[in-house]
């Protein structure tokens, strides 16, 4: 609780205490982060055999130690706390140590996590972290997100101003050369049906002076309806 007080202002929009999920258990904090995502997590203090802290434990205390941390990154990735939540959770548990001497302990001299304690966690949707691995992890998440609004709004801006460029094109050439070639085909429209009429006159004089029987519906040209002079009228779009 300290440690999430502690956060500079805006980081998270709040966080509650070892809540009940559906499943039944209690992580020990789930936390709301902006862009309305929850990040799970459970606090783990398995203490260090004391040379490890010192420097002069040996690679046998080492490993006893990172076994009992992958026993409980094993633990935690069986509860699967997040698939209890909403879809929006982050789909992995952080396991918070007490401190970060906690985590140094799991690393060799020269720092490097040669036991893969961290490759054990990730394959099992877990992060290991010290307090301050966890407020860099909040702190990277609020940037990200921070980072994404500004590339959307960016975007919106960007579509904004394209259709705003197109504005005299459609107004002074689309629609104008729409509404001239609406025109066009109605005056084709008529010269197409003048011509058909006498079309159809001409081959009636023509049978009945050849004595041919009357042509089938089918053989004489159609007639085209003539557009309405109505506009289009705008309409409701859903």
């Amino acid at each position: 609780k300290n440690l999430l007080d502690g956060l500079p202002s805006g980081c998270i929009e709040g966080f509650e205490l070892q809540p009940l999920l559906e499943c039944g258990r209690r992580p020990d904090a789930v936390v709301s982060l902006a862009g309305e995502r929850d990040m799970v997590i459970d606090s783990k203090a398995p203490e260090p055999p004391h040379g490890l802290l010192g420097g002069d434990a040996t690679d046998s205390d080492r490993q006893e130690y990172v076994n009992k941390l992958k026993d409980h990154i094993a633990d935690l990735a069986k509860k699967k706390y997040h698939a209890s939540l909403s879809t929006m959770c982050i789909p992995r548990t952080w396991l918070l140590l007490p401190g970060e001497g906690y985590l140094r302990a799991a690393y060799d001299s020269k720092g490097n996590d040669t036991l893969g304690l961290h490759t054990f966690a990730d394959q099992r949707n877990v992060t290991v972290v010290g307090p301050n691995g966890l407020r860099g992890a909040i702190e990277m998440w609020l940037i990200q997100h921070a980072e994404k609004e500004d590339i959307d709004k960016l975007g919106r801006e960007n579509v904004q101003e394209a259709l705003q460029s197109l504005q005299p094109v459609w107004t002074e050439s689309v629609l104008p050369g729409m509404r001239k070639l609406g025109n066009f085909l109605k005056k084709f429209v008529n010269m197409y049906n003048e011509v058909s009429l006498k079309l159809v006159m001409f081959d009636k004089c023509l049978r009945d002076v050849l004595d041919l029987p009357k042509p089938r519906k089918t053989m004489l040209p159609p007639v085209v309806k003539i557009p309405s002079d109505e506009t289009l009228q705008y309409t409701e779009v859903e």
